[in-house]
């Protein structure tokens, strides 16, 4: 039988396929890209037993086991008007102290304005910053993530084997064109900076905006709040959610990815143009907190506040009454704060009443080398709660001075 003549395209397509199938199996294999763990115990050993970056916070710190390690990204979330920028301003005074080069970016307020945040940190006379880490901002008034991850990445190289930190006011108002949505755009942005974080040893900084609902939230701000995008929480080793109560400040380690006292609740007393901050009450974590779901942590949230909100013994009922929530929930969110020493419990009859525990703590100021005016006491003290004949002796809370001593 006669085989009939393929067309030309035929031809063609056959041809393309046989190069295809020679040029496949003449290629070499691609380089190895596997190696054994076991390479990397070395360098494992020598980044864990490197000394931590204070962020400057009492209390937080101690938290987070003396600090932050180089490449870690740290958001710090908070409403409008909670004092994110005032707390990375301190921490432009702290850091350097500590022999870290920083770099200021600053995309809400400038340059400028990042510097008169920091002027009654300093001397009337002074015309430096002083500490013997280096105190840079980037003089670039672009947004995109590109941009700015290149002047870091840029940044970071000039100082080899230096300790460098990148503090970042905020994270949504870096912008990424062309990708979409809004959300996506914030995501995409703390992706890029994050990577460069990693790839240069340098720890990110970011302020971070909460939605309104953080501020009515009776449970205090929780990860879910961070506006615009939920990869924030995500990408960060550190989250810290700040929010305010009266004068005072409470910020809370909401989450550690490395370990640590996750869910350590800090209120300092604030001299708001300075940022001089006294640690006047800490809560430890909760289990409940750390891994429970949101209407849990607001509960336990909720009975704290309850405790801090009065000076004196409340019993289960009053809690229970004061916040809405079932007794048999507040009694075991009680027993949790007992077991970890952040509530003291004694009988009164034949019921049992709580309050929270106050340490003793030594006023916390931005530098060692900061005058201390007359009327400022290097340190103040809070008084215990008053133990029953029943009780057992509590265990008061040892906060690191920035002169390394200690007090409890």
């Amino acid at each position: 039988m006669t085989q009939t003549a393929k067309s030309p395209t035929e031809r063609r397509k056959r041809d393309d396929d046989e190069a295809h199938t020679s040029q496949t199996s003449s290629s070499s294999r691609p380089d190895r890209c596997y190696r054994p763990l076991a390479e990397y115990l070395s360098e494992a050993r020598t980044v864990d037993s490197s000394p931590r970056i204070p962020l400057g916070l009492p209390g937080i710190d101690e938290a987070l086991g003396g600090g932050v390690r180089p490449g870690w990204t740290v958001a710090i979330g908070g409403y409008a008007g909670v004092a994110k920028t005032s707390i990375l301003a301190r921490m432009a005074r702290s850091l350097p102290a500590s022999d870290v080069d920083v770099l200021v970016c600053s995309l809400e307020i400038g340059a400028v304005g990042f510097a008169m945040r920091t002027l009654p940190m300093l001397p009337p006379s002074a015309t430096s910053y002083p500490g013997p880490g280096a105190l840079d901002v980037l003089a670039v008034e672009s947004t995109d993530a590109g941009t700015l991850a290149e002047h870091i990445g840029s940044w970071a190289a000039d100082r080899p084997g230096r300790r460098c930190a990148v503090l970042l006011d905020y994270a949504q108002r870096v912008t990424v064109p062309e990708v979409g949505s809004r959300e996506r755009e914030v995501a995409s942005a703390c992706e890029r900076l994050q990577a460069v974080a990693i790839r240069t040893g340098a720890v990110l900084v970011m302020a971070a905006q909460l939605s309104r609902a953080a501020a009515r939230s009776e449970g205090g701000p929780e990860l879910v709040h961070y506006r615009e995008s939920g990869l924030i929480e995500q990408v960060a080793d550190v989250a810290l959610l700040l929010s305010r109560q009266g004068d005072a400040l409470r910020v809370r380690a909401a989450k550690c990815r490395w370990g640590g006292d996750v869910g350590r609740i800090v209120e300092y007393r604030v001299d708001w143009p300075t940022m001089r901050l006294e640690v006047v009450g800490s809560l430890a974590s909760s289990g409940q907190c750390r891994t429970g779901r949101a209407r849990g942590q607001g509960n336990y949230h909720r009975v704290v506040e309850a405790l801090w909100g009065v000076k004196g013994d409340l019993s289960t009922t009053d809690i229970a009454g004061h916040t809405g929530i079932r007794r048999t929930t507040v009694q075991s969110i009680l027993e949790r704060l007992v077991e970890e020493g952040s509530v003291l419990a004694r009988k009164e009859g034949r019921r049992s009443v709580y309050r929270a525990v106050q340490v003793s703590v030594r006023t916390h100021t931005t530098s060692d080398d900061d005058e201390k005016s007359p009327g400022n006491p290097s340190s103040s003290s809070c008084p215990q709660a008053p133990a029953g004949p029943s009780d057992k002796p509590a265990e008061s809370a040892v906060i690191q001075a920035d002169n390394g001593e200690a007090t409890s």
